[in-house]
Formats: structure tokens, C-alpha cells, sequence
């Protein structure tokens, strides 16, 4: 925008002119070139001190930083904190100038008197218009002129819209009368100035007062009397400042002074605006002061008034920051200035009125595309540009001077640089440039901002736009400058050698043809075009858009745009600063990963010949050893000699010392020589032949000198560091080879020692690379240590006569890389690696010929079983070897479990030491001078938890051989085997009648009881409560996989929760049994519960366990099995017994009440023939109630009975009643399986409660879902037993 007049181009503030503050940073004062040239107006002039001190710069300085002129926004969003737009502030002395409102009159001359008839009709008085008017004489557009810039300078650093006057109020009683009094004429005086001048500006006073209200009370009476003499508002036009203020309250009065002043100033430019609305609506031309003279232009037609009085429309309202109404003013300008029957269609474009309008036109349409970015209406801004484009385009083709010149190239490079420029100055929202940190990906900043500002909401959403449409940002525009920029050069190179020539030494018909040829708008004229330095304009503009671009991430545009920078500094032979620009470029670019092979070779040329040209050796050298590569296109004419690029001219020395070293890595650039290495298998052993391959190929141009390396390093992750295979040129052949073959060398290497104290493997070979030559280096490796091992890097060095070169590249494995080579009489084939990483390997230790055993390990062990298990270690090297055992037992929660070491005597001296146990080890056995094949048994005992778990054993061996004490072997046997329970117990609980008699509730003799546990013993007293007993059958499963034999059976009580005491009795004596898997024992046990008290109804809990003696049974071995447990102790004596306690489910006693219990046996004397049952029903009252029941049993079909039908008797407390009957079942008792099944039915009732009891079950009777029921067989086995 700096071809532009800047008042043209540039954003309207308000202006706000600060008199008696002292002079503020602006440049704008009344001695600069802004002042306009047609004389002085009204002047303002105080002899009023001025305001000085710091408070007062210190208030300059906030209304200059509260008013922020010079910071561009757009929209309302952008305002700053206090709401405020901006302001254009001038700080004066006490004078002030103001520019006249009215022209002065013409002299008198004949030569402005009318020369027709009709002049005798013109007015003696004439009427004045402004000095900047179409319509005055002196005025630079007179008489058919539009605009002039003038006009803008006038409004924008001459008119201001407020004059303030900063005046200090000083406090002295003594003269505050007289000093009141000069104040208020000097306010009436700049009053009266500024209504004699005729201009609308507004006055406003700030008084700072030396002293507060405090320390003159009078000051408020004071204020009040002056306002009324100057009739000055106190809101927006008469302020107050005390003293003793803050920075704080300083910037606060300075905002709240511009908020009061705001609407002040928008009401002088709305004033402006109605008055210019007022003119252009009376739609006569004003009459000018004089007319025009005769053989001059006429005057401004009635288009042109319009455009002028729309063009001050839009600069009032960009006054008052109304944007829309400003764009809406200056659309209509432009509209009228390009219409077709507009001033450019009037004009002749010859004439300086064309380029005028060209001038005003540009300004219309850079304010109309401000107004709409300032709105973020930005595809509106671009459209609006593109039909400006066209339409000057179209004007120029058919009114001016066409658009094949340099000047439309001018006019269009200027404009995209004014849209970039405008879009950073309006600072759109979006397109603003990222703040780049360091270390942050471009990836991450390119996701951080957008490309182009979309598409405002006036337009439908899904509406297909060009992309054109779109703002891109500036560093688009800035490109498009400078394509321009160079179209404009390749025009101005072309322009033909007559048209270089000045107009003086050129005659008049080549100077009238070159006007009617060349558009010289706002650009120079052919024979200036021809010397300028276009270079330099298009390198500014290409790196004004390539630091756009990068900022927003676009690297690969932004290097291109630096290359097209360097190609023009090496066109004005600039080496250096190309080479500054494409070093960067070249050592960032991506094109070699990406494959885009022609700009990446154009940068690495280009770069090539600014190094020679600067005689950079370290950069020719890089970008040689790249341009060896087949994969750019070959230079013609260029000799491809890496050694011999330097020339001897260009290095600095031929000694060691002054050689330079250049160091490349394969990451970064594009190398002619590729490397891989693979391993022939993914592991190996340490102290075995590990063959390797490492492959070098060369993909230099065909033509280009064969490369010798002095040698290649291989760098290594793991147990070995690095290979070195230096250049042996004894074995060179390469010379004596055609191209493109494969060569297989065989190498040897050597373990060196370096000065930092280092063993590397060194080996020599033939390193001469042509052409399309492939070595591959092949040789067996030995390991010396275990792990894992992996190629890295490679290393290429190069020597020579002027410089060093290092090139390292990482060691990449793949699909095309994973070949291994071997040789087929005189040809070298290759066939794939089927290994997932060919460069890796993993080391495994030396393979152990040491053979760990346990023979006697078995499949299964149960709970609290001693174990004991045989390791054998057997020597299967061919050596003595030392051995160091180490023995863990680890249960399922990780513990560590106790055992003991047992040694097998042997004949063989070997010296054994068994070491002390560790928590983190457990126990180990070194054992000394083990001997070939020889072997060595000791034994792991241990005790088996108590609970079920899974254990797991670790034998874990470690020896050395007795001729290599160094290498340390491994061998490790592990192995898990659960502990379970052999047995589960569960039980059935039957009811049972005890014999003894029940306490009599009227005597006081103890009761008697014997012991059932012994069926020999006598009987013996008992001192409390009757006796409930129930008759347990215990059922044991076998869940071992081998037999077991139990030993004895025990019913047990671990606790009793109540008061209760309880005997425990076996119903029969206890026999050895096998129990073989699955297999199921019964038990029977005898409970007698006694409760104390009689009167105790809590429930009593037995917490019951089954204790078994059991241990594994001998598959060989037989015993008695009607061996007790007293007598059976010898039995199998080999394996010892276990007691394993099987605990039941809890047996609950509940709380006595009457109940009736049916017994069931047959008669003594009853013959065989006859089958005659006994039942008895044992009716009990264990409580503490006299009780009433009666009976009745109900005649059946299937068995006849004697006793009585139905009875009642009384049962006083703890007593018990037994009813019998003799029962005979008849012949259709029987049920389909042949069983006699008898079910009686008797009811025993309370008669007092009403309640029926229940009959339930005793000895001989059994119960279903229909009652109780006696089967024959069942009693009659049962009688058959006893």
C-alpha cells in the first residue's frame, strides 16, 4: 500500500487535539508535511501556561496508550477492554492553527471575465466553497476534478473533532477571583475562535487542580461559577483532575476522559455526514466561484458530485467506526465512478484526470474490502475483488491501454500485496500467523490453524464455492505478488531497445507512440523499468509468503517458495545468501522420504553450485556424495568424482591436520550406496559360529568413479559393540570387474584392542565400490556372552586427499533387505530370510548337557502327606564339571516352604556341601569334580500343608567346566503337582430313643447312665438333665487317584455354642478298610446331648468334625480286615498313618419341645413264620408343663394291629409315655419289588394347644414325602445284626 497516497489507503480515527499537556509521542504535529498548503484559518493562542510535571507525562502517556490508534481491528470483538475505538490524538502547545473553511476570492483579471454574451448576467459577488472544492480556483481538482487526497489530510491531522485544553487550577485564596476570571476568558476566547472558524469542532477543558477538595473547600463553588460563564457541559465537556493521584486512577481518568469524549466525536462526524447528505440531496451542482476558462475542461458533472459527496458518506461514517454504512457509501461511489456512463467514460485516459479516477477508484475498493474483512465477510471480500479485477481489466482493454504491459503486471502484483498487507493489518480472525514455540511439531501447528477463512453465514450451508472465493492467507498473496513481480520483469526484459531510451534523446513521434503504448499508472516509464531491480522486489516477496507458509506449517510450499528465493539471489550472483536460504531447505526437506526426486535434486544442484562458488568444501562434498546417487537425474557434462570433487585450488591443506571433515547421516540425505546386514538364523549360542553378511551396494550413475572407502564400521546393541573392515588394497579387483556385479568376500576377524580400552572385531577386505557393484562381506562370529544382539548403525568413511567424509545410516531390516547370498559355481544368488528382524539375534547361553531327573515323583499328594521326592543329577559333558544345585518349593501365595536334603551315599569320592537355607535361594548342594556321565542322587522331603494348594519345585543348576572355568552354564528344571484332600465327609442325622429313664420330676434320686462307648463298662451317676440322643451316619468319599486305607474313624466336636453337655459314641467297633478311589464308607456315631437347666429353650450348635486316620495302601501288600485300630499298628508299618480332620456342617440342637418318636423291632418269640412288628410310640414332655395328649391309630388294609384304637393320658413335666403295638402286615402289603412296606398312621394330639405332633422316625422306621413307613427287610436285617 505504499504506492498509495497514505491518506488514501489508510484506517480513519477520530481527531482529538491535546493543547497545554506538552508534546506526545505523535508525529503529527502542526510543522509536519500533513499541513495543507492553501494558507492558515482561525488560530488558537493562550498565553496559559502549560501543564508540566510528571503527573502530566505520565497522564500523555496513558491517553496515548488508552486510545490506541494505531492498532488495526476488526470487528467489535477486537476493541479493546474499555469499549472504545480508536482515537487520533495530537499533543500542542498553546497554539493551534486551524485550515480556512472558505477559499479566498479570486483576483480580478480579464482573463477570468466571461467572454460571451452571456456574461453580462454573472454576479458581481461571488460565492466561495472550500480551498479543496472542485468548485474553487485555487483548489488541485479545479475545475472537474473528484477527490484529492487533501481533502483526507484536512479531516484526519488538521479538522480535529474535539480540542482539548489542559489547564492548571491553582488554589490561592488570595488571587482565585482573578485567576477564575482569566480562565474563564480564555475558555470564552477559544470558544469564540472555534465559532468564528466555522468549523463544528468541540471543546472540552481538564482542569488539574493543586490542591483536593479537602484542602479548598471552595473549589466545588468555584467549578460551578465557571461552568456557568463558559457554558461547558461537566459530562463531555468540562472535567475535573485532583490531585495526589495514582498510576492507577491516572489511567482510569484518562479511559473514562476518552469514554465521555467518544460520543462526542461520533456526534460531529454524524453532523458531517448530514450536512454532505444534505448537499448531495439538493441535486443541483453548486455554482463555482469562478467559471471555468475558455479551452479548459468543464466542469464536475452531476456523476461526479455524487461519487464525492458518497466517498465523504463512507470516510465520516469509517470516522464514527460504523463500518457497514461506510461500505455501503463506498460501494455506491465505486459503482457510479465504473458505471457506464462514468467518469471513465468521459475521460480520456491520456488525460491526468484518468489516472485521478484510477487513483480514487483503487482507494474505494481497498476501503470496501477493509469494511469487509473488518466484518469477517471475507468471501465477500474476495468476491468483491475478483469483479474489481475483472471490471478494470475490461476498462482498460476497451477505454485504456489494455492489459498485455508491465503496468497491468504493476497494478496486479500491488494489489495482492495490498490484500496480504490488509489481512494482517485487519488481523482476521482464523488467518492469524500461530505463536511458534520451540520444540512444537509443524504437524501440530498446521492442526492449529486454517488455510483459508470459510465461508461467511450469508451463504447457504452445502453451497459449492470455488475455492478462489475463499481467503486464503497472506502468504498466498504475497506469491501471488511475486509471480506477478516476475511476469512484470519478464515484460519490462522484452520492452524493445528504441523504448529505453529517455524522452530527451528520444524524438517526439517515439515519445507520443510510447504514451499511447505503455500504462505507466502508479508505475515508472519504460526507460526508468528497464534499469529497476525487479530481483529484489521479487525476493521480498517471496519471503514474505515463505515465512507465512512456515508459520502455518506448509513446509513443503515454504521451501519451494526459498528455492525460487535462491535461484533469484543466484541469478544477481548473490552465492552466499542463496546458499544461506537453500542450506536449510535442503537440510530439512522431506521430497527424499517422499520420493519426490526432481525438486529435491534441484535444491541439492543449485546447493552444489553455491558451494563451489563460495568454495564451501563441506557443502560440495554433501551435496556430491548426494548427486551420486542413480536415483536424481544425471547432469550432462558434470564428471561424478566424489574423491576428486574438491579441486586442489579450493582446499585449504593436503596435510592430515587440514583436511575437512565432513559427517553425513542417512536420515537426512540421499546416499548412492546402500547398507544391510543379516544374521543367517534368529539365535545362537555362546561359543558357536554365527555366520554373518554385511552388504554394500552401489547405485551411482554409470558413468561416475568408482568409490574406495578406507573402512565401513558396524555398531551393535548388546554383548558386542562394533566390526571395523578396513581397506585392504592388495585384494583391490574391482578395477579389472565389469559393472553391476555381486562379489562374495570372505573375512577373518580379529579381536583389537583400542586406547579406550575397548576390543572391537577388525577384519580387512576389498571396500572399491562402481557402479552398480554389490560386496558382500561374509564371516562367522563367535559370541562369548548371552543376549540379545542387534546391528544399529553403519558407518562408511571416506579419505580423501582434501577432505574426510563419515556417513552413518541406521540399519533398517525388511522385506527387500532380508537376503541371504551365496555363490553357485561362478554366479552369486540370493534367496529371502524368512525371519521377522534379520539384523537381530538372539544369544542364547551355551546349551547344558547336565540332565536333571525325578523319577519318583508322583502325579498326586494329598494334605499334611510327608513327601519325599529323588533329584538325580547325571553329567552328561565330557568333562568334570562343578556343580551348584539350589532347590525352591514355592506354595500357590509364593511362600517359601520348608524341606530337608538327604544325600544318596555313593561309591565315587566327589566332595558335596550342602549350603544353609535362604529366604530369597532356599537351600543349594555344590558339588566338586562331578566326572563324565557320571550322576548324583539326594533326596527333598517335606511335610505337605495342611490345606489344599499347588506347589511348585524349582531345581535350578549351575556349572562350570573344569577346562573352561569362565563360562558359567544354566540348567533348570521345574515342576508343579497339587496338594489336595484325599477325603470328603458328609453325614445324615437320624432320630433316637436314649434307654436311660428321665429324671422324676417328684424325686430327688440322681440318675444313672452307662457308658455307650464302652459296652463292658458299668454304669455311673449323672447329676443334671434328661438325655436326647440322635444316631449320625458319617459317609467318607475317596477322591484319590490310588487306594487308602483307613485306619480309624472318629466323630469329633470341635465346639459347642450353648450350654449343653454331649457324649460321643461308634455304634460298632472300628475295622481297618481299603477305600479305593470313589468308594464310599458309612459310619455310624451315637450324639447324647444333656442340658443343666430345664427350663434352658436356647438352641444348642455342635460344630462337628470327622476325624480319619488314613494313609496310602500298599498295591502289593494285604492285611486283616477285621484288624481295630489297636491291633492294626503294625499293618503296612512302611507307610505312616495321617489323621485328617473332615470337618461337617453344624449340628443344631433345637430347643426341647413334646415330640412323638415311632420305634420299630420285631418280637423276641415271635415264630419264623410269622412276621409280628413292635412298634412303639414314645411320646415325650421335655418342658416344664403338664400336658394332656391323646392318640388314635387308623385301621389300615395292609396290616392288622393290637392295642388301643385311641387313648388320653396325662404327662406331668419331663416325663415321657409309650404307647405300644403289636403289628402284623398282611398279604397286600407288598410292593412291586416283593418288599413288605407297612405305613401306620397314629395321631397324637395336645389337647390343650389343639395341636397335632408329629411322629417322627426312630430306630427301624424310615420317612418319605407321604409319612413314616417300616420295611420288614430293613428291621429284620437290623435283628438279624444285633
Amino acid at each position: 500500500m505504499d504506492d498509495y497516497p497514505e491518506t488514501y489507503v489508510a484506517h480513519n480515527y477520530p481527531l482529538v487535539v491535546l493543547s497545554g499537556l506538552g508534546s506526545g509521542p505523535s508525529e503529527l504535529g502542526q510543522e509536519n508535511a500533513h499541513r495543507l498548503p492553501h494558507g492558515d484559518g482561525a488560530t488558537f493562542q493562550s498565553d496559559l501556561p502549560q501543564v508540566t510535571g510528571e503527573r502530566a507525562d505520565e497522564l500523555l502517556s496513558n491517553l496515548f496508550a488508552v486510545s490506541d490508534s494505531k492498532k488495526p481491528r476488526a470487528g467489535k470483538s477486537e476493541q479493546n477492554g474499555a469499549g472504545l475505538g480508536g482515537f487520533q490524538l495530537e499533543a500542542i502547545g498553546r497554539r493551534y492553527t486551524l485550515p480556512p473553511r472558505k477559499a479566498a476570492p479570486p483576483p480580478s483579471s480579464p482573463t477570468m471575465s466571461p467572454q460571451n454574451s452571456q456574461s453580462t448576467n454573472f454576479p458581481s459577488s461571488r460565492a466561495l466553497h472550500s480551498p479543496l472544492s472542485p468548485l474553487s480556483p485555487g483548489s488541485p481538482i479545479y475545475p472537474d476534478g473528484i477527490m484529492t487526497p487533501l481533502w483526507l489530510e484536512k479531516h484526519q491531522f488538521n479538522v480535529p473533532a474535539v480540542f482539548v485544553s489542559f489547564i492548571t487550577f491553582s488554589s490561592d485564596p488570595n488571587r482565585n477571583s482573578l485567576n477564575d476570571n482569566h480562565l474563564k476568558n480564555e475558555i470564552n476566547n477559544v470558544k469564540g475562535v472555534l465559532t468564528r472558524s466555522g468549523h463544528r469542532t468541540r471543546y472540552a477543558v481538564v482542569l488539574i487542580s493543586e490542591k483536593s477538595i479537602v484542602e479548598s473547600p471552595d473549589i466545588e463553588e468555584r467549578l460551578s461559577t465557571i461552568r456557568r460563564a463558559t457554558g461547558l457541559d461537566p459530562k463531555t465537556s468540562l472535567f475535573f483532575l485532583p490531585p495526589n493521584t495514582s498510576r492507577v486512577e491516572l489511567s482510569t481518568f484518562a479511559t473514562s476522559l476518552l469514554s465521555a469524549l467518544q460520543p462526542v466525536c461520533i456526534e460531529y462526524y454524524r453532523d458531517l455526514t448530514k450536512h454532505a447528505r444534505r448537499k448531495k440531496n439538493r441535486g443541483a451542482v453548486p455554482p463555482p466561484t469562478a467559471p471555468p476558462t475558455k479551452g479548459t475542461s468543464q466542469a464536475l458533472s452531476a456523476l461526479g458530485w455524487s461519487i464525492r459527496y458518497d466517498f465523504k458518506g463512507g470516510i465520516f461514517a469509517e470516522f464514527r467506526q460504523e463500518m457497514e454504512a461506510a461500505g455501503r457509501n463506498y460501494n455506491m461511489a465505486l459503482d457510479t465512478l465504473l458505471g457506464s456512463d462514468g467518469i471513465f467514460e468521459t475521460t480520456h485516459s491520456w488525460s491526468g484526470r484518468w489516472e485521478e479516477a484510477r487513483l480514487l477508484a483503487d482507494a474505494l475498493a481497498l476501503r470496501v474490502i477493509r469494511c469487509f474483512l473488518w466484518n469477517a465477510q471475507t468471501t465477500s471480500a474476495v468476491q468483491f475483488w475478483t469483479r474489481y479485477r475483472d471490471a478494470i481489466k475490461s476498462l482498460l482493454d476497451r477505454r485504456g491501454k489494455g492489459t498485455a504491459t508491465y503496468g497491468w503486471q504493476v497494478w496486479m502484483a500491488r494489489w495482492a500485496k495490498v490484500m496480504a498487507e490488509l489481512i494482517q493489518k485487519v488481523n482476521v480472525q482464523g488467518l492469524r500467523l500461530p505463536n511458534v514455540r520451540s520444540g512444537v511439531d509443524a504437524n501440530a501447528i498446521q492442526q492449529q490453524v486454517i488455510l483459508y477463512a470459510p465461508a461467511e453465514k450469508i451463504f447457504p450451508v452445502g453451497e459449492r464455492l470455488p475455492p478462489w472465493n475463499l481467503l486464503a492467507h497472506p502468504g498466498y498473496w504475497f506469491w501471488l505478488s511475486a509471480r506477478h513481480a516476475a511476469s512484470r520483469r519478464k515484460m519490462a526484459q522484452e520492452i524493445p531497445e528504441e523504448d529505453r531510451t529517455p524522452p530527451g534523446q528520444s524524438p517526439a513521434a517515439r515519445v507520443a507512440s510510447r504514451s499511447q503504448t505503455y500504462d505507466c499508472y502508479l508505475c515508472p516509464e519504460p526507460h526508468v523499468e528497464c534499469t529497476v531491480d525487479h530481483g529484489a522486489r521479487i525476493r521480498e516477496l517471496l519471503g514474505l509468503s515463505s515465512s507465512e507458509f512456515a508459520g502455518r506449517g506448509q513446509r513443503r510450499f515454504a521451501w519451494r517458495l526459498d528455492f525460487d528465493c535462491a535461484k533469484e539471489l543466484m541469478k544477481a550472483s548473490k552465492h552466499f545468501d542463496a546458499c544461506r536460504i537453500l542450506r536449510p531447505v535442503w537440510q530439512g526437506m522431506t521430497w527424499r522420504v517422499e520420493g519426490w526426486w526432481r525438486p529435491a535434486f534441484e535444491v541439492i544442484w543449485n546447493l552444489y553450485e553455491c558451494a563451489r562458488a563460495c568454495n564451501d568444501v563441506l557443502l560440495i562434498v554433501s551435496t556430491s556424495w548426494e548427486l551420486l546417487s542413480s536415483v536424481f537425474p544425471q547432469k550432462p557434462g558434470h564428471r561424478y568424482d566424489l574423491a576428486n570433487c574438491v579441486g586442489a585450488s579450493q582446499a585449504d591443506s593436503d596435510s592430515e591436520e587440514g583436511k575437512v571433515l565432513v559427517s553425513l547421516q542417512g536420515e537426512n540425505v540421499c546416499s548412492f550406496i546402500s547398507v544391510s546386514f543379516n544374521f543367517a538364523s534368529e539365535e545362537g549360542h555362546v561359543g558357536e559360529h554365527t555366520p554373518i553378511q554385511y552388504v554394500l551396494s552401489s547405485f551411482a550413475h554409470r558413468d561416475s568413479t568408482p568409490v574406495t572407502l578406507s573402512h565401513v564400521t558396524l555398531q551393535f546393541e548388546g554383548s558386542l559393540e562394533q566390526i571395523r573392515i578396513n581397506h585392504d588394497k592388495n585384494l583391490s579387483s574391482s578395477s579389472e570387474e565389469p559393472d553391476g556385479i555381486t562379489v562374495i568376500q570372505d573375512i577373518t576377524l580379529k579381536s583389537e584392542l583400542q586406547r579406550n580400552s575397548t576390543i572391537i572385531l577388525s577384519g580387512t577386505a576389498d571396500l572399491t565400490l562402481c557402479s552398480g557393484r554389490t560386496i558382500i562381506l561374509e564371516c562367522p562370529m563367535i559370541f562369548r556372552e548371552a543376549g540379545s544382539v542387534r546391528a544399529v548403525r553403519a558407518n562408511l568413511s571416506l579419505d580423501a586427499h582434501a577432505f574426510k567424509l563419515d556417513y552413518s545410516t541406521p540399519i533398517i531390516s525388511d522385506e527387500s533387505s532380508s537376503h541371504w547370498y551365496f555363490k553357485s559355481g561362478q554366479n552369486v544368488y540370493k534367496r529371502h530370510i524368512p525371519l521377522e528382524d534379520s539384523s537381530a539375534i538372539t544369544i542364547l547361553p551355551k546349551p547344558p548337557k547336565l540332565v536333571i531327573a525325578m523319577p519318583s515323583i508322583l502325579s498326586q499328594y494329598y494334605v499334611g502327606e510327608h513327601i519325599s521326592l529323588e533329584a538325580v543329577l547325571s553329567n552328561g559333558e565330557e568333562e568334570e564339571a562343578n556343580v551348584n544345585a539350589q532347590v525352591r518349593i514355592i506354595d500357590a501365595l509364593g511362600q517359601n516352604l520348608a524341606y530337608d536334603l538327604t544325600l544318596v551315599p555313593t561309591e565315587s569320592e566327589i566332595t558335596v556341601q550342602i549350603g544353609e537355607e535362604t529366604a530369597e535361594r532356599g537351600k543349594d548342594i555344590q558339588i566338586k569334580g562331578m566326572g563324565p556321565s557320571e550322576a548324583r542322587t539326594f533326596a527333598i522331603s517335606f511335610t505337605a500343608p495342611a490345606d489344599p494348594t499347588s506347589l511348585s519345585l524349582e531345581l535350578d543348576c549351575t556349572y562350570r567346566l573344569i577346562g573352561d572355568p569362565e563360562t558359567q552354564i544354566s540348567k533348570s528344571f521345574s515342576t508343579s503337582f497339587d496338594i489336595t484332600n484325599p477325603l470328603e465327609a458328609s453325614y445324615q442325622v437320624s432320630t433316637y430313643v436314649h434307654p436311660e429313664p428321665w429324671p422324676d420330676f417328684f424325686s430327688t434320686k440322681k440318675v444313672f447312665e452307662r457308658d455307650h462307648s464302652n459296652l463292658n463298662s458299668e454304669t455311673y451317676e449323672l447329676d443334671f438333665g434328661i438325655a436326647r440322643s440322635w444316631l449320625i451316619s458319617a459317609q467318607i468319599t475317596s477322591f484319590a487317584s490310588d487306594d487308602l486305607v483307613l485306619e480309624y474313624v472318629e466323630l469329633a466336636c470341635h465346639r459347642t455354642h450353648g450350654p449343653a453337655v454331649f457324649t460321643l459314641a461308634a455304634r460298632q467297633n472300628q475295622l481297618l478298610s481299603r477305600l479305593s478311589p470313589s468308594q464310599q464308607h458309612v459310619h455310624q456315631f451315637e450324639l447324647v446331648v444333656r442340658t443343666a437347666d430345664p427350663e434352658e429353650r436356647r438352641p444348642i450348635t455342635l460344630d462337628l468334625a470327622l476325624d480319619v486316620t488314613w494313609r496310602r495302601a500298599d498295591a502289593n501288600a494285604t492285611f486283616d480286615h477285621t484288624a481295630s485300630k489297636d491291633h492294626g499298628v503294625d499293618v503296612e508299618n512302611e507307610k505312616t498313618p495321617i489323621t485328617t480332620s473332615l470337618l461337617l456342617s453344624p449340628f443344631v440342637v433345637t430347643s426341647p419341645e413334646p415330640r412323638v418318636v415311632c420305634t420299630a423291632s420285631f418280637l423276641d418269640d415271635t415264630p419264623q413264620d410269622l412276621s409280628v412288628l413292635l412298634l412303639e410310640y414314645t411320646i415325650e414332655n421335655p418342658t416344664m408343663h403338664f400336658l394332656t395328649f391323646s392318640t388314635l391309630m387308623e385301621a389300615s388294609d395292609e396290616f392288622a394291629f393290637s392295642g388301643s384304637k385311641s387313648s388320653s393320658f396325662n404327662l406331668v413335666p419331663l416325663s415321657r409315655h409309650v404307647v405300644r403295638y403289636h403289628v402284623m402286615p398282611l398279604a397286600n402289603s407288598r410292593d412291586d419289588s416283593d418288599q413288605v412296606i407297612v405305613r401306620p398312621e397314629m395321631k397324637v394330639t395336645d389337647v390343650y394347644f389343639g395341636q397335632t405332633l408329629k411322629v417322627v422316625p426312630g430306630d427301624g422306621v424310615l420317612a418319605d414325602k407321604d409319612g413314616i413307613l417300616v420295611d420288614l427287610s430293613v428291621v429284620r436285617s437290623r435283628h438279624i445284626s444285633s
